[in-house]
């Protein structure tokens, strides 16, 4: 018998936060905030469509339990 986990926002949460700090670690983000620029606006840009794409996931009942795919998050 195949039991599947349900999946929570909790763990699209943590999807989101690994496919961010996977682009842009910590460090990386504080000296592009600093600096400024374009490379800001487009860290900035890759960052909200993320949180957007996780809003999107948990929105759905139930999410996906392929959360993890490429193009839940494109």
């Amino acid at each position: 018998m195949l039991f599947e986990r349900a999946v929570t926002p909790d763990h699209v949460k943590a999807e989101c936060e690994r496919r961010i700090t996977e682009r842009y670690p910590l460090g990386k983000q504080n000296t592009i905030t600093l600096r400024g620029g374009p490379e800001r606006d487009d860290m900035l840009a890759f960052i909200e469509a993320m949180i957007a794409a996780s809003h999107r996931l948990e929105a759905q009942v139930p999410i996906p339990a392929d959360y993890r795919h490429d193009e839940h998050w494109s």
